[in-house]
């Protein structure tokens, strides 16, 4: 260690193209394992050499403090602050593990996981499809210097690059505004599109319901124009701009692919769910996404795209794209209050998978799952959209009244929501763990707040509102049924005073400040920011709101610690984390970006 301080290493000399070597959230997560993972094996294989070869164990035990005292180094060599600590604490973390662990196992163990930890980063970067960053110093002049400065540097590199990606670790758990949008005004793509537009318009579609050409069934011209349009380099590159192309796949499914023609009215059939909020399919799946853009072939001045939990409003006319999250984003459409159409509205329907390189399978499963589905849909929407006898305007009814469920379900709670808390409910039940339900389900919303808080930029303020809520009424929900079975009534005074005092404090807070403003509407830049002085920010307690919260909580304690005493600090330590971002307003830096679209009549007020 005390070599590798005094050689000529800077961190800023390899940093960049560290980082270039390490872009991709699965690359880098592989690394925050196997790194750690790494040295605590390697380390405890050398105590354990020295062991064997002789050496008294008390004195190679003294080796297992090693990792801590090169943490420090590291702090005084990287230039972050907050990575210095970082280091300097993940060492000390590491050097305990060594200590405890030296002795458990065999060799044999310890060396399959160091090499497991090893090559399990070349793996990473296969599978992520970046190359690795010994391979940049591999075979040239002084390697044995470039691996030493790249091994002594590698724990603060790695938590430099988990930091550094677009969207860090700690903000997985926010809501972003994943809706993508473009215009294509290339000569090629205005002939392409204009040559689906008059092919539309010589089939002299109804003006009584919609009119929808599928893909697979066009005329070879049409067809091919249409596929020119589709995997045009415009649309990619919209697709690109918010997943990145070095670790994102991006495939047609030209299955699901229409020319849609709107119809001026609608009534009781099938056509009304366009009007209604709704999401297209039920094929939800983490990590990856289906994606159906609607581009606009003809002027538009009527018919408004709209994303009611986004709060994003278009109106497309020839060229504008919009690109939602087929099985996510609750959408509708709507009519402008004064402009009409003089003409169709006629959009080119387009789908795509979107998954990280590392999830092919999964990503083409759910690319072949969703398209199933579609065409299901597409049978029975063809069946209701005129109905005439008993079975079908019952049918009809009943896509109307699913559609209006499931659209409550994904604005009040979500789809995914539902999905996580009944995993873990089952889990739980099963495991015969109620810990497993109280851990997975209490603390979701600080880390929702943490990470909103510090992202800022193209938040879904609609379902950060959501998901806030549904896991905050969750924690209270888990506290209350506590109370119920744990309670204890030796302090029952004291907790009382507390649990009314903090309520009131807190409530008051929220009331004075508002429910959007209490959730981050100023910080994500739906609100202006605003000195409240209203009580209780006018009697100088320093964030009334969180001061309120954990007095109330400490009251809760008095009743239920002696049976789980670690639940409520937990509760405590996370509010006063979130405190001391607040405080020292530690976010991205990146600008709010509370508002997109082309609308021009806003639905949705911003303050200036």
């Amino acid at each position: 260690v005390v070599l590798l301080a005094t050689t000529n290493m800077a961190y800023s000399d390899i940093r960049e193209e560290f980082l270039a070597c390490h872009r991709t959230p699965f690359n880098v997560l592989c690394h925050l394992i196997t790194t750690p993972g790494g040295l605590v094996a390697a380390f405890v294989l050398v105590i354990r050499a020295a062991i064997h070869a002789g050496v008294d164990p008390s004195l190679a035990t003294w080796a297992s403090f090693l990792p801590a005292l090169h943490g420090v180094i590291l702090f005084f060599q990287v230039p972050s602050f907050a990575i210095g600590v970082a280091t300097a604490v993940l060492n000390v973390i590491i050097s305990t593990c060594v200590f405890k662990w030296h002795e458990v196992s065999d060799d044999m163990t310890w060396t399959i996981v160091f090499l497991a930890c090893y090559f399990g980063q070349d793996l990473a970067h296969y599978l992520a499809g970046e190359p690795t960053f010994q391979s940049k110093y591999s075979g040239g002049s002084g390697f044995i210097f470039h691996l030493l400065e790249h091994t002594h540097f590698l724990l603060p590199l790695v938590l430099d690059a988990a930091q550094s990606l677009p969207h860090p670790f700690m903000c997985w758990g926010v809501q972003y505004d994943r809706i993508v949008n473009a215009k294509l005004e290339s000569p090629s793509e205005q002939r392409n599109m204009d040559h689906i537009r008059k092919f539309v318009l010589s089939t002299d579609p109804t003006l009584d319901h919609t009119t929808h050409f599928w893909y697979d069934r066009l005329d070879q011209s049409v067809q091919q124009a249409f596929k020119d349009v589709a995997e045009g380099s415009t649309i990619s590159n919209m697709f690109y701009s918010l997943f990145p192309e070095n670790s994102y796949s991006l495939e047609r499914l030209e299955g699901m692919d229409e020319i849609y023609v709107a119809s001026p009215k609608f009534s009781t059939n099938s056509d009304k769910v366009f009007y209604m909020e709704h999401i297209d399919g039920p094929c939800y799946m983490p990590f990856c996404s289906v994606y159906r853009c609607i581009l606009a072939i003809s002027e538009n001045e009527q018919v408004i795209t709209t994303f009611p939990m986004a709060r994003n409003e278009w109106t497309l006319r020839t060229g504008d794209i919009v690109g939602f999250d087929f099985n996510r984003e609750l959408h509708l459409i709507k009519n402008h209050p004064e402009n009409r159409n003089k003409t169709f509205r006629i959009a080119l329907k387009l789908h795509y998978a979107v998954y990280p390189k590392v999830l092919r399978p999964l990503g083409q499963f759910i690319g072949w799952l969703t398209t199933r589905y579609d065409r299901a849909a597409r049978q029975l929407f063809l069946y209701t959209i005129t109905p005439t006898t008993i079975s079908q305007k019952f049918s009809a009814m009943n896509v109307l009244l699913t559609t209006k469920f499931v659209a409550e379900l994904c604005k009040y709670v979500g789809i995914e929501n539902v999905v996580y808390l009944t995993l873990l409910a089952l889990t739980s039940f099963f495991s015969g763990f109620l810990n497993i339900w109280i851990i997975g389900s209490s603390y979701v919303h600080y880390l929702i707040y943490m990470g909103t808080y510090y992202q800022r930029s193209r938040v879904n303020y609609g379902l950060f509102l959501r998901d806030a809520v549904v896991y905050k009424l969750c924690a209270l929900s888990n506290l209350g049924f506590l109370i119920y079975t744990h309670v204890e009534f030796t302090h029952l005074n004291l907790a009382a005073g507390l649990i009314a005092a903090g309520v009131f404090l807190a409530s008051t807070s929220s009331i004075a400040l508002g429910v959007e403003r209490t959730y981050f509407g100023s910080e994500c830049g739906w609100h202006a920011p605003k000195w409240i002085t209203a009580f209780p920010y006018n009697i100088g307690i320093p964030h009334p709101m969180i001061v309120g919260a954990v007095m109330w909580l400490c009251g809760v304690h008095l009743l239920i610690g002696r049976a789980i005493p670690w639940l409520v600090p937990v509760h405590i330590v996370l509010y006063l984390c979130h405190c001391t971002q607040e405080e020292f307003n530690l976010h991205a830096g990146t600008k709010p970006q509370p508002y997109r679209g082309n609308f021009a009549h806003k639905n949705f007020e911003v303050e200036a």
